[in-house]
């Protein structure tokens, strides 16, 4: 009887705890971005670009973009995504992920480039955000990347 008490916890302690996580926020789509599982995150509000059309448009032609907002970028399937600043007024940092851990940073992409940059790792998905961001926080590989979106 014991082992089965047992067993009912262990499955349960999980279960608490994914419940107990309110890292998101409701009513926003956003980004967690954080060094450690137990490290508060850094929260990014976004716009998601998942389809060919909103990932071929991005942030094309903005002229300003305000701190912690930035655009997701995600693709059903890992590949060697490479972006460029074509019609894109503000400097950015992208940062690549694959299955949400950061797997590099392009930081201070020029505005205006036909450049294509990216990391040479397979991502997901491309957070991008205001140039300097990146820098600020000390985002780079090993961070977990978490979607909040509903």
């Amino acid at each position: 009887m014991k082992i089965l008490h047992l067993a009912a916890l262990l499955i349960a302690l999980p279960l608490a705890a994914c419940a107990q996580d309110r890292s998101c926020l409701a009513g926003r789509t956003e980004v967690l971005l954080r060094p450690a599982p137990e490290a508060s995150p850094l929260r990014v509000r976004v716009e998601i670009a998942k389809t060919d059309e909103q990932r071929q448009k991005g942030l094309m032609f903005r002229r300003q973009m305000d701190e912690n907002f930035g655009m997701l970028f995600t693709w059903p399937v890992s590949g060697d995504y490479k972006m460029w600043m074509k019609n894109t007024y503000i400097p950015l940092d992208m940062i690549y992920a694959q299955r949400g851990v950061v797997v590099g940073v392009v930081e201070n992409a020029q505005p205006l480039s036909e450049q294509t940059l990216g990391v040479d790792k397979p991502a997901d998905t491309v957070l991008e955000v205001n140039a300097g961001f990146a820098k600020r926080h000390g985002i780079g590989a090993g961070w977990q990347l978490r979607v909040c979106d509903e």
